[in-house]
C-alpha cells in the first residue's frame, strides 16, 4: 500500500508529497487483527466501555511517552496533528499490529482523526451504547463531529460482532490487547486452508515491510 501511494504521488504532480494513514482489520477465529500506520484509530466497544486498540503514531504521542508533554497539553499543542508514520513516505514505514479477542456483541470502530479528533471518546461510547444500526450510528457520529467544528475530513467503519460462534462476554470482561509475533502467530503463518488467505498473506507482507 505504501509503495502504491508513493508511485501515484510521483506520477501526479498535484499530489506530490501526499501521504495517508491506515487502520486495517482482519477478523479471524474470534480475533480482530488490526494494522496501524499514522493517527487513524481502532476501538472496541464492549458494554459499558470503549477501548482504544491502536496508539497514535504522532509527535505529541512520542512527547507524552518521554514525559515532555502531558495528555492535556497535547490536546492544544500546535503540532498535535503531525504524524510520524504515513503511507507514501519515501522511507520504510513501521506498521504496528494488535490482536484483540472478540466477544459477541462487541462493536469494532475504525475511524480517521476527523472523527476522534472532534468527538470525545465518552460521546462515541454513548452513541455506540444505543445499539442503533451501523449506518445510523456513523451518521450520528458524523453529525456530532460537524457540530463540534468539523475541521477535517472524516472516514469511519463500524462492525457489530454478532456471530453466534463468538463467546458471550463475562460480566465486565475487559478488552485484552496483545501485539502478536509475526513469526509465530497462526494468522500470519502460511495456513493456506483459510478462505481469506490472500488477504492474510498481504497483511503479513505489509507488516514485514514488503509493501
Amino acid at each position: 500500500p505504501s509503495s502504491a501511494v508513493l508511485r501515484y504521488a510521483d506520477a501526479e504532480r498535484s499530489s506530490r508529497g501526499m501521504g495517508s494513514t491506515l487502520t486495517a482489520a482482519v477478523i479471524w477465529k474470534g480475533h480482530a487483527y488490526v494494522a496501524q500506520v499514522g493517527d487513524s484509530r481502532a476501538y472496541v466497544y464492549r458494554k459499558p466501555n470503549l477501548v482504544q486498540i491502536t496508539e497514535d503514531q504522532t509527535l505529541v504521542r512520542e512527547m507524552i511517552s518521554n514525559g515532555s508533554l502531558t495528555a492535556e497539553q497535547a490536546k492544544t499543542h500546535p503540532q498535535r496533528s503531525m504524524i510520524t508514520q504515513a503511507l507514501g513516505a519515501p522511507v520504510p514505514i513501521r506498521a504496528v499490529l494488535s490482536r484483540v479477542a472478540l466477544r459477541r456483541g462487541d462493536r469494532l470502530l475504525l475511524c480517521s482523526d476527523g472523527l476522534h479528533g472532534e468527538v470525545p471518546d465518552e460521546h462515541l461510547a454513548l452513541l455506540l451504547s444505543r445499539g442503533d444500526p451501523a449506518n445510523l450510528t456513523l451518521e450520528a457520529m458524523a453529525q456530532e463531529a460537524l457540530a463540534r467544528g468539523g475541521r477535517d475530513n472524516l472516514t469511519g467503519l463500524l462492525l457489530t460482532l454478532d456471530d453466534p460462534g463468538l463467546a458471550m462476554p463475562n460480566l465486565y470482561e475487559p478488552v485484552r490487547i496483545v501485539e502478536p509475533q509475526l513469526s509465530s502467530d497462526p494468522l500470519l503463518a502460511n495456513e493456506d486452508t483459510h478462505p481469506n488467505q490472500p488477504i492474510i498473506n498481504r497483511l503479513g507482507r505489509f507488516l514485514r515491510g514488503n509493501t
